[in-house]
């Protein structure tokens, strides 16, 4: 498997599991960003 393929799968397995928690109710989208701005730092 090549490092596009690898990293093409990976967001495709990272975008389900955020779609699955906003249809849990979970957590929000905005909720998601906040995250992601906070592991970026």
């Amino acid at each position: 498997m090549s490092l596009e393929e690898l990293a093409s799968s990976n967001m495709w397995e990272i975008a389900a599991i955020v779609e699955l928690l906003e249809k849990k109710g979970l957590c929000t989208e905005q909720d998601l960003y906040h995250i992601i701005g906070y592991l970026r730092r």
